[in-house]
């Protein structure tokens, strides 16, 4: 069992926690997809998104677990909370070749459905967190088929180049781009720019997680865009 601490901050982490009104919310796909994924990138039966309060362990989306929530005691989530230390992420090398291939495969419905061209280059191989690096692509690669404009078919490349020790990546499409009063806010957790029934829902978390991905691989993301032009999404990972 798992002993809790007493942490300097307690209260201001369950403060903030509690304002995003997410706890004991109804289940989401795009919370579902994300442990869907992640078990079958990691071949395991069990994938979670928790949530840690003052008590329990609650589940976001539980993919392969029947309980909707645990007590803290038990919750693998309050070690990152007590001792950051004590908790680790293997690397390995990653082809982002083969892991756009394989996005490209398993969004094959939606890449048909939308008429979308994806042009693709030359991608490196590095060393970072496998499952975590497909997220952040699936997740870029999605939003710009989602995000396209009326009448206009989805224009997608996806290429890398290498700078200062860094590669950087770039994700350009020819979507409805983004408006400049709402940059600020767009890689802000559960800040949607568009309300949930417009281009095909959505939680607010996809961009959040890409920029914390990123930051964990050392590295920045950004972002260009012009309204009803196009948008394109950078970010670097060193070499």
């Amino acid at each position: 069992m798992l002993s809790i601490l007493d942490l300097e901050y307690e209260n201001e982490r369950i403060e903030e926690l509690n304002s995003f009104q997410i706890l004991d919310s109804i289940p989401e796909q795009d919370y579902d997809n994300i442990t869907s994924l992640a078990a079958d990138i990691c071949l395991t039966k069990i994938s979670l998104v928790s949530l840690v309060d003052a008590n329990r362990q609650w589940f976001k989306s539980h993919h392969g677990l029947a309980a909707s929530e645990t007590p803290r005691s038990q919750s693998f989530c309050a070690y990152a909370i007590n001792d950051s230390e004590d908790v680790f992420v293997v690397t390995s090398l990653v082809d982002f070749n083969k892991i756009v291939k394989t996005i490209l495969e398993d969004l094959q419905v939606l890449i048909k459905e939308s008429n979308a061209n994806i042009n693709v280059g030359k991608l490196p191989t590095i060393i970072g967190h496998k499952t975590e690096l497909r997220i952040l692509i699936q997740n870029l690669i999605t939003n710009a088929i989602k995000f396209s404009r009326n009448g206009i078919y989805p224009e997608i490349n996806i290429y890398a180049s290498r700078k200062d020790g860094f590669w950087i990546f770039a994700v350009k499409d020819n979507g409805i781009g983004i408006e400049s009063k709402h940059q600020e806010k767009i890689f802000k957790i559960f800040q949607r720019l568009h309300p949930k029934n417009e281009y095909g829902g959505g939680t607010g978390i996809g961009l959040s997680h890409c920029q914390k991905i990123v930051e964990i691989h050392g590295g920045k993301i950004w972002f260009a865009s012009h309204l009803n032009e196009g948008s394109t999404f950078y970010f670097t990972i060193p070499c």
